[in-house]
């Protein structure tokens, strides 16, 4: 039933006719077996790697699509000369993607480019929702389209209430999990991953160029996180910090034109860039999310910011 839903939102037999070769990587996880399932019985070819179900992910730090975790379907890629590498995590709601060249593509801008698709190719208008950690790109692509762009707290329950209550079209979060109108509002890789190759098949360009069409809108931007160690008796120190005091001024050369409290401290520079600093909610860890057009520029902001933070 789950994949009859999926072929009546995404133009599932029109992907199978495009003549792609996909590389699926389930990381172990429940959607081993499923993408093949779906696009296999044309031109089109799906193969899989790690696609036995194994609860001790042999070989990885954890079943999620992160960059570290997906040399295999890097290499996959390549050696295959695929269209497109698609990963999973182990309960299959978060996307990871690999592209041509077998680069791997950050979830922020894949976040971005289904954003692209549901606007420029489905027609769709209504408001977009990201998390406090989401990229930029979105606010971008909202002016180029006339809507707007609404912020939560980090965690995907904020993000789903928000949907439901703006009618929003989409809404993302850091990590790669998304949810679109067409759906539920709840997050769904295999969906995002055939909408996707749906972006490719309508736009008739590899990845690499569709990424290309992307920064013409929004421009470039590089994304980093960086985690700190935080142990639990100074949570509440560094908690009260973020809360109670003044952010800086100028990080890196740039004036700080606004900043948020919703979650932790969000400043907005002068360029577009923005620091986020907050404690995660699920390990003792400092998390300090940095977004701006340079990656040299990335760099100064996150060393300035812990400078500041005295860490």
């Amino acid at each position: 039933a789950y994949l009859e839903r999926l072929e009546r939102i995404a133009p599932v037999a029109a992907i199978r006719a495009a003549g792609f070769t996909v590389i699926a990587d389930p990381l172990y996880g429940a959607t081993a077996g499923l993408l093949p399932q779906l696009l296999n019985g044309d031109l089109t070819k799906c193969v899989e790697v790690n696609a036995a179900h194994n609860p001790l992910f042999p070989g990885i730090s954890g079943p999620e699509p992160v960059e570290q975790n997906l040399g295999k379907l890097q290499r996959a890629v390549v050696d295959g000369q695929a269209t497109l590498g698609l990963a999973f995590d182990g309960d299959g709601d978060r996307l990871g993607v690999v592209d041509e060249r077998g680069v791997y593509v950050s979830a922020q801008h894949v976040f971005a480019l289904l954003a692209y698709y549901l606007l420029e190719l489905r027609g769709l208008r209504g408001p977009m929702v990201r998390s406090v950690n989401g990229s930029a790109m979105l606010d971008r692509l909202a002016q180029h389209y006339g809507v707007t762009v609404i912020e939560t707290p980090n965690g995907f329950p904020y993000l789903a209430r928000a949907m439901q209550e703006h009618r929003a079209i989409i809404a993302g979060e850091e990590s790669g999990g998304i949810a679109v109108a067409l759906h539920l509002p709840e997050r769904d890789g295999l969906l995002c991953g055939l909408l996707l190759l749906d972006l490719l098949r309508q736009r008739r360009n590899p990845l690499s160029q569709v990424l290309d069409e992307l920064r013409g809108i929004v421009g470039d931007w590089t994304y980093r996180r960086l985690d700190l160690p935080l142990p639990p008796a100074r949570r509440d120190v560094v908690r009260s910090r973020l809360q109670g005091v003044a952010g800086p001024a100028r990080l890196a050369n740039l004036a700080v034109v606004d900043e948020s409290r919703l979650d932790g401290l969000k400043l907005y520079l002068e360029n577009g860039a923005w620091v986020l600093i907050r404690p995660s909610g699920t390990e003792p860890l400092l998390r300090v999310h940095v977004e701006a057009p340079e990656p040299e520029l990335v760099d100064r902001l996150l060393a300035e910011a812990r400078q500041w933070l005295g860490l």
